[in-house]
């Protein structure tokens, strides 16, 4: 089988001591690392140095660990550790002694761990019983392994028999290497029989390779080589055919938004739908986590990072439409069986009863056309003739089937290949086959989790996106019980739903409320009064700011989303906004309690059921669309030009109008973000989302005492300028130099500035310091600590009424746009003075002016004029507009100006008839 290529392939690190690993495993530029022979082993006083680098680490995808004196306890904290571990791809102990204990830690950890794709265990004293310990796993638990090398052990034909009985049942192995494990001909010949037994039921079933070099098991190996070998060439018919035919599918995967105040259990929640047992300490989250989850549709807990691909996104997808092929094979080919089994059923019968009318006596034949009907009937039954079943026993969900991928007509020639021959046999692998089966029915979701903390509020504007699943959670006790919370969970209940309206019209919103204990903790009784407060609660305030909520039918919801559809890839669409309701309980929201998981599969099962409806879905993109994301994912950048991505698009889609319905859809979908609002780089594609979340929010986290940065900052001398932003928000160059290094400074910078995040800080005067490039980033401005009290010329206040829908960071982001104005338009002004939620400003020597933000008002005051005040509104209207421009029309408001005792006029009348002092 040496046509079977060796998958996955890393490019290993290779380290010969502690330091050099630990170093190594701090840097995210290396994904595989071979640890060899240290002079202190790792299994040594090493080993809890090394464990806890490798728990830091989150981006290691192979990690080979050999000769290093590994035993039986070092096996069982590595399997704690890859238990919890959501990056490692393969994991590989060559010449380590892990004995038994060890064996089994790991195999308990295959259970649980969902992202190994691989694992080696190498001449590590391997017998029976801890074979029979990984093949009980396989057989019952795990569907993600692809690849398992056993080589160089002893587990003699007792440990091949156990293993043969996983052939039959698991269909997602690929590669199986046994070689040099004393295996016998009874042993080849259990595993001979276990692959024939699976042939019969299944032509499409992934295992290409068995690897027995070094074993006596007889002529056994020549008909497994023989009967892999047809398999591993039906696999790659089946992904020729498929890049030749494949026409459209849906890519099933969709956003989900976790978001809500802080404490208020995002992560615990996440945690609870993944499976992972509660978290009794509080880790507050930095910014935005992004997690690509795979949802089973039997119900079960999602799969964390069961959605990224293995060999790229274009083969993942072709491999999906080679399993229906592979399927339709099958069927065909059993139907074929059937047909001529009947055939010679009936010619039989017809014999028979040709030979029943000659003969008056016919009871001897009558019994034996019994019989021969009987042996049929059984032979129906038999595996032979079974009906196909599906290859994962998986349930069928009625919302996903294969009717969904269409393929090209078989005789229409002027369809081009998604690859060429010489691709095609650069790209199969089987593993990819095996993957896509176990998804094929599945749901994506792309979960990014928002943290709580206010500092990152004037940021989320730039990642809240038209489509998707928000799931906004709150805390129940502090909700209702604990009344010094109440109002600051309405604050965050009423910013979630107004940012939702404002970003994300198409989205759907489902309120999930944590600490649901807490009421039966506070009377037993009132939980019943308790939940239906909650509810009227939230009906109130999602009434008052989604009308629509509610009011429309479910036909008319139906007509909308088709329509939806039809407009989506062309970036037209106009959607509402869905509230997903709990229908088992008549809720408007999900309760759950996090420390006994009740609730949380009403939760999960909610999301599953939305998730078909959400946005592109169910669109079908053809394969080319995937292609050219693969395409640019191969230029191994966080981040490409336009021009870059023009380039990647050529020769696989055909049009610029192609171009932008792809970046559209994958934008929308989670997999990249599409930047149009940034002029310096509009249409530059950020490749990885999380990148850019972990960078922007990086400038953000620093202000806390308690950001993993802080210590890097102070590290390279710059405590001082830390210290400076901390009070003043005012930030040098020179932290953001260390932060983001040299290569994607500026466009992180530019992305920052026009997205009204920060600013540069160019004011001249005797408290300014001119010896360092410093920008301001509003967010992050102290409180105001002196008198709100301003004194200024009677009736000179303006009033921007945001009616219900202001929310956090729109003033911040206000106050960065004056800032930026000033400086491109009065460079010689005082600088202004900034401070949460209140800021005085100069526009030259014209204007002195204050603005305050209050819940659903920022107000202006005039407090020096040398001009018509009307002129400085009117240049703040025009600033206004910018920043409706970024954050889209959802920042709806209207302008009043005081021209009396309680009097106010609009803004447009004020001007045009020349009221009061403003003009």
């Amino acid at each position: 089988m040496s046509d079977v290529k060796s998958f996955p392939e890393y490019s290993y690190k290779d380290v010969f001591n502690i330091d050099d690993a630990k170093t190594a495993l701090s840097d995210k530029q290396v994904e595989a690392l071979h640890v060899d022979e240290f002079p202190d082993p790792v299994g040594g006083p090493n080993l809890g140095k090394f464990l806890d680098a490798l728990f830091k680490n989150k981006t290691l995808l192979a990690l080979k660990i050999s000769r290093n004196k590994i035993d039986q306890n070092g096996a069982q904290k590595f399997a704690q550790l890859l238990t919890h571990n959501y990056s490692l791809q393969h994991f590989e102990l060559r010449e380590n002694f892990i004995q038994l204990e060890g064996v089994e830690s790991l195999s308990l950890m295959l259970r649980v761990n969902k992202s190994l794709v691989s694992l080696s265990l190498v001449q590590c004293g391997l017998e029976f019983m801890a074979v029979s310990a990984i093949a009980s796993q396989l057989e019952k638990n795990n569907r993600t392994l692809l690849r398992l090398d056993l080589s160089s052990n002893q587990i003699e034909d007792a440990g091949a028999k156990k293993l043969a009985k996983v052939f039959p049942i698991n269909n997602i192995l690929s590669h199986v290497n046994l070689s040099f494990n004393n295996i016998g001909e009874s042993g080849g010949e259990a595993l001979l029989s276990a692959l024939k037994q699976k042939h019969k039921q299944f032509t499409n079933f992934s295992l290409c390779e068995l690897v027995l070099t070094g074993n006596k098991v007889g002529n056994a190996v020549h008909e497994i080589d023989v009967l892999l070998g047809k398999n591993l060439g039906s696999q790659r018919e089946a992904f020729t055919f498929a890049s030749d035919y494949a026409h459209v599918a849906p890519l099933r995967t969709t956003k989900v938004l976790l978001v809500g105040r802080d404490k208020s259990g995002k992560s615990s929640l996440l945690d609870a739908l993944i499976g992972e047992s509660h978290c009794q300490d509080y880790y507050e989250t930095f910014g935005i986590a992004s997690t690509p989850v795979l949802a089973r549709i039997d119900g079960s807990e999602w799969e964390r990072h069961g959605i990224k691909p293995l060999n790229g996104y274009c083969p993942d997808f072709l491999a999906r439409f080679a399993n229906i092929y592979l399927d339709k094979q099958k069927k065909e080919e059993t139907e074929q069986i059937k047909a001529e089994n009947a055939n010679k059923r009936n010619s039989v019968q017809r014999v028979i009863a040709a030979v029943t009318t000659r003969r008056a006596s016919a009871t001897k034949l009558d019994i034996d056309r019994q019989s021969i009907s009987g042996r049929g009937s059984t032979t129906r039954r038999g595996s032979v003739f079974r009906d196909v079943v599906d290859i994962f026993t998986r349930k069928k969900n009625p919302r996903l089937n294969d009717e969904e991928y269409q393929f090209h007509d078989i005789d229409n020639i002027d369809v081009p290949s998604a690859y060429t021959d010489e691709e095609v046999e650069e790209l199969f692998r089987p593993e990819v086959l095996g993957k896509a089966r176990r998804e094929r029915d599945n749901i994506g979701f792309i979960v990014n989790e928002f943290s709580g903390l206010k500092t990152y509020y004037s940021l989320y504007h730039a990642f809240l996106t038209q489509s998707g699943i928000y799931v906004v959670t709150f805390d129940l006790e502090q909700l209702l019980i604990n009344l010094d919370e109440q109002m600051d969970t309405l604050r965050y209940l009423n910013y979630w739903i107004k940012a939702i309206r404002y970003n994300s019209p198409g989205a759907s919103v489902m309120f999930v409320g944590t600490r649901f204990d807490s009421f039966k903790k506070k009377d037993g009784r009132k939980v019943k009064e308790y939940v239906e407060a909650t509810n009227v609660c939230l009906k109130e305030i999602t009434e008052r700011i989604f009308p629509e909520v509610g009011t429309i039918s479910k036909d008319e919801k139906l007509k909308k989303l088709a329509e939806s559809f039809q407009l989506a890839l062309s970036g037209g669409e106009k959607r509402e906004v869905t509230l997903i309701k709990n229908k088992e309980k008549d809720l408007l929201f999900f309760p759950v309690d996090l420390k006994t998981g009740e609730g949380v599969a009403q939760v999960r099962s909610a999301l599953d059921e939305a998730a078909p409806e959400q946005l592109f879905f169910k669109t079908p993109i053809p394969a080319r669309f995937v292609k050219f994301l693969d395409s640019m994912r191969a230029m191994k950048r966080p981040w490409i030009e336009k021009e870059v991505v023009k380039k990647c698009s050529e020769g696989i889609l055909e049009s610029d109008e192609e171009l932008q319905q792809a970046l559209n859809l994958f934008n929308s979908v989670g997999y990249i973000m599409h930047i149009t609002n940034i002029k310096s780089y509009r249409d530059c594609v950020v490749l990885d989302p999380s990148w850019l979340f972990e960078n922007t929010t990086k400038v953000l986290s620093i202000a806390s005492s308690m950001n993993p940065y802080n210590a890097t900052v102070e590290a390279a001398g710059l405590k001082e300028d830390l210290v400076l932003y901390s009070k003043t928000g005012k930030l040098s160059r020179d932290i953001l130099l260390l932060l983001w290094g040299e290569e994607n400074f500026n466009f992180l910078l530019k992305y920052m500035e026009q997205n009204l995040i920060m600013s540069r800080w160019g004011f001249q005067g005797p408290d300014e310091d001119g010896s360092k490039t410093r920008y301001i980033v509003t967010s992050a401005v102290p409180m105001y600590t002196g008198s709100r009290r301003i004194k200024v010329e009677e009736n000179l206040e303006c009033v921007f009424n945001f009616n219900h829908a202001l929310t956090l960071g729109v003033y911040e982001r206000i106050a960065c746009q004056v800032v930026q104005s000033t400086l491109s338009a009065n460079p010689d002004s005082p600088a202004p003075e900034l401070f949460f939620g209140y800021s005085k400003h100069y526009f030259g020597n014209d204007f002195v002016f204050h603005l305050e933000r209050t819940p659903d008002t920022i107000k202006c005051y005039i407090d020096e004029y040398h001009k018509a005040p009307i002129k400085c509104v009117s240049k703040l209207l025009k600033m206004f507009g910018k920043v409706r421009d970024l954050l889209g029309e959802g920042m709806e408001f209207n302008t009043t100006l005081k021209i009396g005792q309680e009097k106010y006029e609009a803004y447009e009348v004020v001007k045009e008839q020349k009221l009061g002092l403003w003009c």
